[in-house]
């Protein structure tokens, strides 16, 4: 399968898998005790039981694994939690007792030192959207036997095109047949402020995100825009982010000259609190991810987490010792859970105080650098993540470009270094148990040693 179909078969499979959502609806009243409590005790199946094993770092032959969990989900159950857990014992020996019978799918997870941590789908699968179903039946035991693991391994991709214009198309193509008549966004791809906001928005109705200069439309966009023949298209940012002349043009792109709408505000804070006031409008937000707009790699690290779980990201100056006013009021008046994005270096610890002070649920979400507070977030938001997005660090357009695919597939983005890898992410990448990456941007944004996961020096 070349790269180019892979990527299509797993953005579809991701974006149905993951977006899964787990609902729990509220018990009803009944008398304890009862008559009829037998008939709604459910029929436990026997014991489930099994011997975990590994191949060792270096290969050989496969040896018991000292350490690990076996977990088991109720069908389509995954990522949430599970319906039960064993530790495997020294001997690699597991087992569960008291399950209902019913359909599950089985995660193995071996933590042993001698080789990598790795994580198996029955039957011999990598991935949950793989995993074949086992049946519990009333009372009948389930002997697994052994079950091998090997070596750990990763699946690398790459999606990119010959510049940031392109790369941005290159994203957005497994999602839009020809003449797909899509919603757009329009961003500029050479500054970042008022683009950061966008990701979240794009992503509720996974919008393509394509991108412009101030002065026209590259020709890799206006391509993308002739095959996707869009119903309505945004521009993100006022005319001296995407001019009047830009929009113009545009208009020629849609059924009708107002099918070009415009968010924006007077400065980069402005056009954010635009944008996530619109979103409140169409649809009430879960919660609100705040992020410092002097610079972007906190925001858009964010945009996947924000984007996934109903949220937004607004931009404030997070240098200063307090809101200014419009933000306070934005914040007051949504009444949401809030999410900071980065140390006191990026969100001040006044506006934390200022933020709690309005009665308002106040989270932290960082790190010690840009890279960590990336790690941070997907941590925090998808701890069982089998996929991730690596982007450069240190610019800001390939993040800006796949931010809001992230949030459709629910999965989060790494950032690295344009030629290697920090020890820290590198770490985080074995210990998540992340069995594949994608690279967004050509070698000029990361090179071939990021492909394979080459650590920076010390």
């Amino acid at each position: 399968m070349t790269d180019a179909r892979r990527f299509v078969a797993l953005s579809a499979l991701a974006a149905v898998v993951l977006s899964a959502s787990i609902a729990v609806s509220p018990a009803t009243a009944r008398t304890v005790g009862g008559p009829d409590d037998a008939a709604l005790a459910p029929a436990l199946s026997g014991l489930v039981s099994g011997r975990l094993l590994i191949v060792p770092a270096g290969g050989g032959s496969p040896v018991v694994a000292n350490a690990g969990t076996v977990s088991v989900y109720p069908v389509d159950g995954w990522p949430g939690a599970p319906a039960s857990t064993a530790v495997v014992g020294g001997d690699g020996t597991f087992s569960f007792a008291g399950l209902p019978a019913g359909d599950y799918e089985v995660e193995f997870i071996s933590t042993d030192t001698r080789a990598l941590p790795v994580r198996e789908w029955f039957d011999d699968f990598r991935f949950v959207f793989d995993a074949e179903t086992i049946t519990l039946t009333d009372g009948v035991p389930y002997p697994f036997g052994d079950v091998v693991l090997g070596q750990r391994q990763f699946n690398q991709y790459r999606v990119a095109g010959d510049n940031r214009f392109a790369t941005a198309v290159e994203i957005g193509l497994p999602l839009s047949p020809d003449g797909a008549d899509r919603h757009v966004i329009i961003v500029n791809g050479l500054t970042f402020p008022d683009a950061l906001s966008a990701g979240p928005y794009a992503g509720r109705d996974a919008s393509p995100v394509l991108m412009v200069t101030a002065t026209s439309i590259p020709p890799e966009t206006l391509a993308e825009l002739t095959r996707l023949d869009p119903y309505l298209i945004t521009i993100v940012g006022g005319t001296g982010v995407v001019s009047a002349a830009v929009e113009t043009q545009l208009k020629t792109f849609v059924p009708n000259p107002t099918d070009v709408v415009r968010v924006a505000g007077a400065d980069r804070y402005a056009t954010s609190r635009a944008l996530v006031t619109l979103m409140q409008s169409q649809v009430p937000l879960n919660s609100l991810f705040i992020a410092t707009g002097r610079d972007f790699p906190d925001a858009l690290a964010a945009v996947p987490a924000a984007g996934a779980f109903g949220g937004a990201v607004l931009l404030v100056d997070g240098s200063r010792s307090t809101l200014d006013t419009a933000s306070r009021n934005l914040i007051d008046s949504l009444d949401r859970p809030v999410t900071l994005i980065g140390g006191t270096g990026s969100i001040s610890a006044g506006i934390a105080t200022q933020i709690a002070g309005l009665g308002v649920s106040v989270d932290r979400v960082q790190g010690a650098s840009r890279y960590e507070t990336a790690i941070a977030i997907a941590d925090a938001f998808f701890p069982q993540r089998e996929l991730t997005y690596i982007a450069t660090g240190t610019g800001f357009a390939d993040a800006l470009a796949i931010g809001w695919w992230a949030s459709v597939q629910r999965t989060p983005l790494t950032l690295a270094q344009p030629t290697c890898v920090p020890p820290v992410v590198l770490d985080n990448i074995h210990d998540s148990l992340v069995g594949e990456f994608f690279l967004v941007g050509g070698t000029g944004s990361l090179s071939t040693a990021v492909e394979t996961l080459t650590p920076c020096a010390p």
